[in-house]
């Protein structure tokens, strides 16, 4: 199915979906995909910035105003469909195990 992406306005057919997610003891953090139109390859860029900017806690869906954040698998899904690098991810897990150490003290 394709859509125009709300970020680049280009029609595409690859959407990154955000579904239902949980923690392993049951803890809802997203409960429902948001929906909104945005491509791969935006989603990529926006995740890369926000790495860039050491910003990788409450890393939300760009769209103003959604709350669904995204999490370690979604951003593997983006490395996985080749449309981010591994690099990226590892910064990315890093600086959430960097900043979730930081704050646990």
């Amino acid at each position: 199915m394709s859509f125009t992406c709300q970020i680049c306005f280009d029609e595409k057919s690859n959407r990154l979906e955000l579904p239902r997610f949980a923690t392993g003891n049951g803890d809802v953090l997203r409960s429902a995909d948001c929906n909104h139109p945005i491509c791969q390859e935006c989603m990529a860029t926006y995740v890369c910035v926000r790495v860039e900017e050491q910003r990788a806690f409450q890393l939300r869906c760009p769209v103003d105003g959604c709350s669904n954040e995204l999490f370690e698998p979604d951003i593997q899904r983006l490395v996985n469909n080749k449309v981010m690098s591994k690099d990226v991810f590892r910064r990315f897990a890093a600086l959430r195990a960097r900043d979730f150490n930081a704050r646990s003290k």
